[in-house]
């Protein structure tokens, strides 16, 4: 990247939902972090929360739409057989990435089969930085020309292919900055934007030679682990240690960070990706669902039913998890399912347990730390869409751990993420229940480079 930057944008581009955060780029990390903000890309966009975007790509027969627009007519088409993009994030990371992204989609998505899947991941990429910049003018009215300088954060991808990942991803990054610049505010446009102008725009953007305005790239939990230590670690300003479990949608991801003798570094041993996460559970709850839909006789019935719980399984998880029972309207007639009913379903203790023993590795080589032994402490926090989910919150605070009788005696102390930041900062309108979803976003903007991704 060359040049000098004004402010500093981190990407959360998620699997389920998506995030930014700007900071400025200063030598002060005290005023970086004073001057921290979660960006209102959802505001911009129209969305129903003011910080999220829904990572959701919805093809009309003339139109490519994004975010809720998108979810929207997803669901007002199932019964016709259409779906829409999502999830799409979760190939990036591995080792057919490339050959994934040349795929085209399904016709369900697609009937045309006009795009391919890298297309519409840099449209949505371009999408989502269009709004980000957006929201940065709204929050921070410019004072003249505005450098951008550009960051994301990632999941715990495995290590043999995390260099190219994060080469593609960048590039991917880029592609879109350059189609945000062509297409500016068309690309808002609730109806979406025509085939014929996002085509050309896609296949110049393709084989541009760009100057990257890529800075860097965050591991998410790390992320969340920068924002929650603060600019000189609040917490015991000569050593903590963390230990942060990030549950999203694609992945849950673990990992800590050690503070001492004034710099902040991760603890390689307690890293951990994880390929199960919310979409897990959310295939757990619509299994249930199609399987209490006793009175749908048919394969066809059956079908449609998944298709519309594609579009509106999150809500539903939300709302299970929160009071016990979902109930739905199915062909006329209710259908309920219990909390109970997933929660002892042998594929959520496999996922409970999986994760679980994740924490346990990840906790270990925290406490394991010349930090923590001299902190006498490790800080525990949970980050990501599945923070608030009790069984994740159960294994921070009580989760079992491994190692000799020194990290068994090890204190914890559960930490809510950012909370330091949000009460110095004075930030009132961020909910507890979303700042675990912003978290990685904020703290990416405001890492230090000894957390930068180092494979």
């Amino acid at each position: 990247m060359s040049g000098a930057a004004d402010w500093r944008i981190c990407l959360d581009f998620g699997t389920a939902y998506s995030k930014a955060a700007a900071a400025p780029v200063v030598d002060n990390l005290r005023e970086s972090f004073a001057r921290l903000r979660p960006l209102a890309i959802g505001a911009i966009a129209g969305e129903d929360s003011p910080f999220m975007a829904p990572c959701v790509v919805f093809l009309e027969e003339n139109h490519v739409l994004f975010g809720a627009a998108a979810l929207e007519r997803a669901r007002a088409r199932a019964e016709e057989g259409r779906e829409a993009l999502q999830s799409f994030k979760t190939i990036l990371g591995g080792r057919g990435a490339l050959e994934g992204l040349s795929m085209r989609p399904s016709r369900h998505i697609d009937p045309q089969g006009l795009f391919t899947r890298r297309d519409l991941t840099v449209a949505y990429l371009g999408w989502l930085q269009h709004l980000a910049a957006r929201a940065l003018v709204a929050e921070i009215p410019p004072r003249g020309e505005s450098e951008i300088a550009w960051r994301y954060t990632r999941p715990a991808w495995a290590p043999v292919f995390a260099r190219d990942a994060e080469a593609l991803v960048a590039r991917l990054i880029d592609e879109g900055r350059m189609i945000a610049e062509l297409l500016g505010d068309a690309l808002l446009a609730r109806a979406g934007i025509d085939h014929t102008v996002l085509a050309p725009a896609l296949a110049a953007a393709a084989t541009a030679t760009l100057t990257s305005k890529v800075e860097a790239c965050v591991l998410e939990p790390v992320a969340a682990a920068a924002l929650s230590m603060g600019p000189a670690d609040a917490f015991t300003r000569d050593h903590s240690a963390w230990v942060v479990l990030d549950m999203g949608a694609g992945t849950t991801d673990l990992a800590a960070v050690a503070f001492t003798q004034g710099a902040a570094r991760e603890i390689a041993q307690a890293r951990v990706g994880l390929s199960v996460a919310g979409d897990d559970i959310d295939r757990l709850i619509m299994e249930h669902v199609v399987l209490a839909a006793r009175h749908l006789r048919s394969i066809p019935k059956k079908t449609m039913l998944w298709r519309k719980l594609l579009t509106q399984v999150r809500d539903t998880k939300a709302q299970l998890f929160t009071t016990g029972k979902t109930t739905l309207k199915v062909d006329g007639k209710p259908v309920t399912v219990q909390r109970s009913a997933i929660e002892h379903d042998r594929h959520f203790q496999q996922i409970r347990h999986t994760i679980a023993d994740a924490f346990a590795t990840s906790f270990a080589a925290a406490a394991d730390s010349d930090a923590a032994r001299a902190a006498g402490m490790v800080h525990v926090v949970v980050a990501g869409g599945g923070a608030g989910l009790k069984f994740i919150q159960e294994i921070a605070a009580r989760g079992a751990v491994r190692g000799g009788p020194d990290v068994a005696r090890m204190r914890r102390r559960v930490v809510r993420v950012g909370e330091e930041w949000q009460r110095a900062a004075a930030v009132t309108d961020i909910s507890e229940a979303t700042l675990p979803q912003l978290a990685i976003a904020l703290g990416g903007a405001v890492a230090p480079a000894s957390l930068l991704t180092q494979q």
